[in-house]
């Protein structure tokens, strides 16, 4: 991979035993079969050998949280060189990696170089968790339009601003129209949009279609030594022209100077950055810019983003300071080799980057059509067709012209379906490409339409952290925005579409969320912390509205009103879902002169929502936000560890019987260790209430005999009895609940779960009102 400091010097050959053996000229011209090196200690401890030295470089530094090399068997294969540099990105799903992948655009280049098909060199452990690449490296720049998939020497002193320009020229000539459609996204550019102008020093209303750069990067406004720089109402001037001028302060943090260096070394004459650019003092404005955030970053002809930076005032590597890992190169049997840098893949996803840790960085990532991603080994390009990297020459011309390949295939957009058929291109840009692979699903859902790329998008966000608590929906704005065609208007960061399913939020099994003082509710995902993300399981989501076969199941439908109710300040709108908790409707702040209200149900009856008290009535002047329904109880008691995730992090999340009166378990859920431990859980019964119907159960999840579902097959021949025939665990069908806390008149979330739904129709009470805060 790499070592620290300078660059590394071609030192002479003196290979160990094991590696003189080793027939480099067959491994780097044709297939070769694996080679064992031995023990990862023993090739650690062989520092005379060039190309064990090369070894180590590739397989270490490892990314955070990464599997210890200690004890590992290290093998070492051949692949053709254009093979190892496809994409493997975790937002792939196994059928369409090929043709959402830039693997047909390297193949198509390979058979159009004389050199292409010439074989690099992997190096792995023997579990298969962690590998590193070796590749040649050319002599000089000449040499690479001959060797694509070579490596090229890595300046980390100083970026190859050539090889920039050319990264941008080429994808603007190559993939063209694809990768510069923003014709959705403009229309929703802030009407006062602002940008920095580097000819006249200054920050003015940016011109009509002007080509600009975005910078994204951390904050990190306690990190730094400097006050982070803003603009303030009072510093706006206003011209004859109507024109906004702002006057650019004279210190700025080093990574917003060293990207408006670049930027215009790179020839642009605008750049946009959000601390300058949006005035910081001004609510109304910045709540209306951050909410369009998707077109900001969408338009910009490339984003430049600091993706090492800790701070604003870090700066760029290989601009104002030298990158701290050099290329390691070395001089085996006559070939130059040298360790290839992360893969692209690898520093975009988990914690390697802090500016993939933060939660406004999500959206600046997915919406930007070209990312120039500084990182302290090299700078990755990646366009909606291509991703590039200074160490190795991937730079293909056009795009392969195979009817596999898909249009934009790194392109985040709400429904591909659009872009495939070619209609408002790259219109709604978020996601599809993430969900697919995430939930490892090849084609939509009929009947989960865009839910799964809403959940996949807010599991990916919620993995990250943020400053303020109170941005929870602020910095994801613009992909909710982007999926509100889809998914409908949204309740608390959840969509009134597919509402009842999004209620059923879980958080990550590893670690138990937070609650936090962001004044979302907490039936929301906005209103908690969470270690690792939350998640909806799809195929639980898929069976939420099932009919359920129980007649007294059936006979309680038929009872209830179920419509889905939404409270707007000029209109009252009807959704029907197939939900046990009746008519609900959000009450907020605006709302709190309301005592009353009817509303149409199913059927022609007529709603009527009960007076709220005057509490309720306080609450919601306060800005609480309460969700409005009715439910059927359950009265359970939370029983004994069905499964722990062996992890340090606390408090943890374990899975756990829901107990009845009568002992016995008829359900589980999913609770934080320390909730679960305290008295009120665990000595007495709590209520649960219950929100949907589902299937499934926990393969350890022990109910008695008596509750598990049976399935009855006909008669086998004339007088016999019809055959019974246990059901599989995953077509168990339950009752979807939620453990809620009372306080003066209105519920909060503790965790959902789940009871199985012969048990449940014996547990449950008459319904209730339940304000849920």
């Amino acid at each position: 991979m790499a070592h620290k400091r300078a660059l590394s010097p071609l030192r002479p050959s003196r290979l160990c035993n094991v590696c003189r053996e080793i027939d480099f000229d067959k491994f780097l011209h044709r297939h070769a079969w694996s080679k064992k090196l031995g023990s990862w200690e023993q090739i650690e401890e062989s520092t005379s050998c060039p190309f064990c030295r090369l070894v180590v470089s590739a397989l270490g530094p490892r990314p955070p949280n990464a599997p210890a090399l200690a004890g590992e068997r290290i093998t070492l294969r051949n692949e053709k060189s254009w093979k190892l540099f496809v994409s493997q990105s975790d937002y792939d799903g196994p059928e369409r990696s090929e043709r959402y992948s830039n693997k047909l655009d390297l193949k198509a280049a390979a058979e159009h170089a004389p050199g292409a098909y010439t074989y690099g060199l992997r190096v792995s452990t023997k579990s298969g968790d962690y590998s590193g690449l070796i590749q040649r490296v050319t002599k000089s720049h000449e040499e690479e339009k001959d060797f694509p998939f070579w490596c090229r020497p890595v300046n980390p002193d100083m970026v190859n601003i050539g090889l920039l320009k050319s990264w941008l020229k080429k994808c603007q000539r190559y993939h063209g129209r694809s990768c510069d459609e923003v014709a959705v996204s403009t229309t929703r550019l802030p009407l006062n949009l602002r940008v920095i102008d580097l000819e006249h020093k200054c920050i003015i209303s940016a011109p009509k279609n002007c080509a600009y750069a975005a910078i994204s990067y951390v904050w990190g406004e306690r990190l730094m030594e400097m006050k982070m720089p803003k603009t303030l109402r009072e510093h706006v001037q206003r011209m004859p022209s109507g024109s906004d001028y702002i006057k650019l302060p004279k210190v700025l943090p080093r990574t917003i100077r060293d990207t408006m260096d670049l930027a215009q070394s790179l020839g642009f004459r605008y750049v946009w950055n959000d601390s300058l650019c949006i005035v910081q003092d001004d609510k109304a404005e910045q709540k209306d810019q951050m909410s369009r955030m998707d077109a900001v970053y969408n338009s910009a002809t490339v984003t430049i983003a600091a993706g090492s930076s800790i701070h604003a005032d870090w700066g760029l590597p290989g601009i104002s300071s030298t990158r701290p890992y050099a290329q390691h190169m070395e001089k085996v049997k006559g070939f130059r080799l040298a360790s290839c840098f992360p893969s692209f893949s690898t520093v975009d996803s988990g914690t390697f980057l802090t500016w993939n840790t933060r939660g406004w960085t999500f959206q600046e990532k997915l919406f930007s059509g070209r990312l120039l991603l500084f990182t302290d080994h090299q700078i990755y390009f990646k366009c909606k067709n291509a991703i590039w990297r200074e160490d190795v020459i991937l730079e293909a011309s056009r795009p392969s012209q195979s009817i596999r390949r898909r249009s934009s295939p790194f392109a985040w957009v709400a429904d591909r379906r659009s872009l495939e058929e070619n209609k408002k291109g790259i219109g709604y840009q978020v996601l599809d490409f993430l969900a697919f692979g995430q939930l490892n699903i090849n084609e939509k859902q009929a009947d989960l339409g865009l839910f799964p790329n809403y959940t996949t998008a807010i599991t990916m966000y919620t993995q990250r952290s943020l400053t303020n608590p109170s941005d929870a929906i602020n910095a994801i704005a613009g992909v909710l925005k982007t999926l509100q065609a889809h998914v409908g208007q949204y309740h608390a960061g959840l969509p009134d579409v597919y509402f009842h399913q999004a209620l059923l939020w879980q958080a990550m099994p590893w670690a138990a969320p937070t609650p936090t003082d962001s004044g979302y509710p907490s039936w929301s995902w906005a209103g908690w912390e969470f270690q690792y993300g939350c998640v909806w399981y799809l195929e639980e989501m898929r069976q939420i509205q099932a009919t359920l076969g129980s007649s007294e199941i059936n006979e309680l439908q038929r009872s209830m009103h179920l419509a889905f109710v939404s409270w707007y300040p000029t209109q009252l709108s009807n959704r029907e879902v197939s939900s046990p908790c009746g008519p609900m409707r959000v009450l907020s702040q605006e709302f709190s002169g309301l005592v009353s209200s009817t509303a149409r149900g199913i059927g022609g009856s007529d709603i009527v929502w009960p007076r709220l008290s005057p509490y309720i009535v306080q609450q919601l002047g306060s800005g609480v936000t309460l969700l409005q329904f009715s439910a059927i109880p359950v009265e359970l008691r939370i029983g004994k560890v069905i499964l722990e995730e062996n992890i340090v992090y606390s408090p943890r999340l374990q899975l756990r019987e829901l107990v009845d009166h009568n002992g016995d378990c008829v359900g589980e859920i999913w609770i934080s260790s320390h909730v679960a431990a305290s008295p009120a859980l665990t000595n007495d019964f709590a209520d649960f209430i219950t929100l949907s119907w589902g299937k499934g159960l926990h393969q350890e999840t022990r109910i008695p005999f008596r509750y598990e579902p049976v399935r009855v097959a006909p008669p086998p021949g004339p007088g016999r009895a019809p055959e019974r025939a246990s059901m599989p665990r995953s077509s168990w069908r339950v009752a979807n609940v939620m453990l809620v806390n009372w306080a003066r008149g209105f519920a909060t979330r503790v965790a959902v779960g789940k009871v199985i739904i012969t048990a449940w129709v014996q547990q449950s009470r008459d319904r209730e009102w339940v304000y849920l805060g």
